[in-house]
């Protein structure tokens, strides 16, 4: 109940007009949360048709009346009215009448009705006057009803009524016919009776829209921070995700590194346990220990030594890699023993292959 009041306006302001030929008549009536009537202000101005309406509009002006709902009311010398019997009938079946009667009946103009007690009441004008009457007011004018001015009987019977109204500094015994009748006739607008020939839906000037409109903007602002969280927090979690598999990643590549460099020592130790293992028990009068140490201490830059052998007769024989004939011939020459080249031959992955032999 509290947000229904909320967002319901504090009151909505109903402002008849009724021109004439060379007069307009206007009242404002205010309607509470509690359906407390109030009349706010009458009044009239006078002029000549184009004058008239010049003035009409800017009197509503002065009244502030842009936020209320202006009600044309139309009287009954414009008007034609039918009225005939038809007893038995639900409003349903009334509405249905009149439509099947207007759409074959070829006339142009605008109608509207009232069926109570057995009685339908059908009220026509004709397009022509609806232009002129209204359609002149609406460029200047936000007409929100057009309604048919309550006779003169009906008036009276709802003057008794209305004298609970709150008339704040306005006498009603100072009040014309023609104002009774404007005043009674917007009351009937206000209760949704009477003949009304157009009209906006009553609901829109109950509620504050704007409150309305920046409740929905604040409910889309918080599902879209609550969106923009969530992602944010799941960019987070992807973020330490994708953090962890890296370092995983990366641990596995010096694992792979690691691997690689196990197999290439086991490798070179491989080739040194054979080259120690071809140079024991030879009668070399030397360790094949000390072989490899000297031959370790001869640099060898782009000479990779894969198979050393010694003979019975102190023959050594060396087999490897050279990256080109130039470094061979320095490093032979470098060991400064009796040992030649025996063989060279291009290699696979473009070094020299070769085999040298020589005396320890």
């Amino acid at each position: 109940m509290i947000l229904n009041d909320f967002f319901q306006q504090k009151y909505r302001d109903v402002v008849a007009v009724y021109p004439q030929e060379n007069i307009a008549y206007m009242a404002c009536l205010r309607v509470d949360k509690k359906n407390g009537v109030s009349v706010m202000w009458v009044d009239s101005v006078a002029g000549e048709t184009a004058e008239l309406r010049q003035r009409l509009t800017a009197r509503l002006v002065i009244h502030g009346s842009g936020g209320s709902e202006v009600v044309f009311c139309i009287g009954d010398q414009l008007l034609e009215t039918v009225a005939r019997e038809m007893p038995g009938l639900t409003p349903k079946e009334a509405e249905q009448a009149i439509k099947l009667e207007m759409e074959y009946s070829g006339e142009s103009c605008r109608w509207t009705y009232k069926y109570q007690d057995d009685w339908l009441t059908v009220k026509k004008l004709s397009a022509e006057d609806y232009g002129n009457f209204i359609d002149d007011y609406r460029g200047d004018v936000s007409i929100a009803g057009v309604v048919a001015l309550e006779p003169r009987e009906v008036s009276d019977e709802l003057w008794e009524v209305m004298e609970d109204f709150s008339w704040g500094n306005i006498s009603p015994d100072n009040l014309c016919d023609d104002e009774r009748e404007l005043i009674c006739t917007a009351f009937n607008y206000i209760r949704e009776l009477g003949y009304s020939f157009e009209g906006v839906p009553a609901i829109f000037y109950r509620w504050n829209w704007l409150k309305i409109g920046a409740l929905f903007l604040a409910i889309n602002v918080l599902i879209s921070v609550f969106i923009c969280l969530g992602f944010f927090l799941k960019n987070q979690e992807l973020a330490e995700e994708s953090h962890g598999y890296k370092q995983q990643l990366a641990l596995l590549e010096n694992a792979n590194d690691i691997k690689k460099e196990a197999r290439e020592l086991a490798v070179t130790s491989k080739t040194k346990a054979g080259i120690l293992a071809s140079l024991q028990d030879r009668g070399l009068g030397m360790s094949g220990y000390a072989v490899m140490v000297h031959l370790s201490h001869v640099p060898a830059t782009g000479i990779t030594l894969d198979e050393v052998r010694a003979e019975n007769n102190k023959e050594l024989i060396l087999k490897g890699k050279a990256e080109n004939v130039g470094l061979l011939v320095k490093y032979i020459s470098t060991l400064g023993r009796e040992i030649s080249i025996e063989k060279t031959q291009q290699g696979e992955q473009g070094n020299v292959e070769f085999i040298c032999k020589g005396q320890l």
